[in-house]
């Protein structure tokens, strides 16, 4: 990613729009990492995706609904402390899911080198 204007409010929409596509993209090339695995079997149980297609489904149809506009975080985002993606920024976003019939909250995280984890994925209570 170029250099930024350092008083430029960040995360922008055009910054938003290619991490979903970052994101999109490491999910389909299956390079997509998660952050907490015991934490996310336990979001994954509460929405009932057990099966692997189910899950890579639902990840699909939750990436495609999300929009730069559900952005639910702070300017500039916050950075990770999970072990897995130290550092690394972090994009929450909470929208209502066609998929789930219901509001939704997803937390990426994304380092420089572009690598892409999902740190959260539930129900909103937002």
């Amino acid at each position: 990613m170029g250099r930024m204007n350092p008083r430029a409010k960040r995360p922008d929409r055009a910054e938003l729009e290619a991490q979903l596509a970052r994101a999109r993209e490491q999910l389909r090339l299956g390079r997509l990492f998660v952050a907490n695995l015991p934490r996310f079997r336990r979001e994954l149980t509460a929405l009932d995706w057990y099966l692997p297609e189910q899950i890579s489904g639902g990840l699909a149809t939750v990436f495609a609904e999300v929009r730069p506009e559900h952005y639910n975080g702070r300017t500039p985002p916050e950075r990770a402390i999970e072990r897995e993606c130290l550092g690394a920024e972090l994009f929450p976003f909470a929208w209502h899911s066609s998929l789930m019939g219901e509001r939704m909250y997803l937390k990426l995280a994304v380092n420089d080198s572009g690598s892409v984890w999902v740190v959260s994925l539930h129900r909103s209570s937002v």
